[in-house]
């Protein structure tokens, strides 16, 4: 469903989501995850950091 709501494939959203990915997303990455999930990403990073219990 991700592939349907942002510019990304479903090979590129597996190859992010696998455990050998080190790298982290780009602002502009996140940025397309927030429009698709309709957050913003000041709520992404305040929900990211209450889930890691920051």
């Amino acid at each position: 469903m991700l592939e349907k709501l942002t510019p990304f494939n479903v090979h590129t959203l597996c190859m992010r989501e696998g455990v050998r990915y080190e790298n982290y997303p780009t602002v502009t990455t996140l940025y397309s995850y927030c429009d698709a999930y309709e957050i913003s990403l000041t709520e992404f990073v305040k929900r990211a950091f209450s889930y890691i219990g920051c």
